[in-house]
């Protein structure tokens, strides 16, 4: 995966723009303000898996108040884009491996880098017991 950064006057131009260089299936990660106006971080490949992470208690039911730090490692033919808690007063980066779970809940996203083959995702956290998925790829 190629992570791309664009600065364009507005979103509008930015988004034409990374539709134009990286085709309509480019994923944006981030917006922040730029002196010029926008930039965008932006990534294209293969199709996007949405993966939800959830700290569970001994009767597997979301611990509510958890906002322990995931860390994910990810293996085969795919790439971990982008995390996130859907926390609104986060200021941490969506890109990256490991992010602080909100209301115990996290998502993942995972593209496939074209290729068949398997790919394997696993969170884990200090005191936690770890959890993997395993994702196939096809062409």
């Amino acid at each position: 995966m190629s992570v791309q950064v664009f600065v364009a006057a507005n979103a509008r131009d930015g988004l034409a723009r990374i539709r134009r260089e990286l085709g309509d299936d480019a994923v944006v990660l981030s917006t922040r303000p730029h002196p010029q106006g926008v930039q965008i971080l932006a990534s294209a490949y293969g199709d996007l898996a949405y993966i939800t992470v959830e700290v569970v208690d001994q009767n597997d039911a979301v611990v509510k108040y958890a906002d322990n730090t995931v860390t994910f490692e990810l293996q085969g033919v795919g790439e971990l884009i982008a995390v996130g808690s859907a926390n609104p007063l986060s200021e941490e980066l969506y890109v990256g491996s490991q992010r602080k779970a909100y209301q115990g809940r996290l998502m993942a996203v995972v593209r496939s880098a074209g290729q068949p083959g398997e790919i394997r995702l696993k969170a884990s956290a200090e005191g936690l017991k770890a959890a993997q998925v395993r994702l196939s790829a096809v062409s």
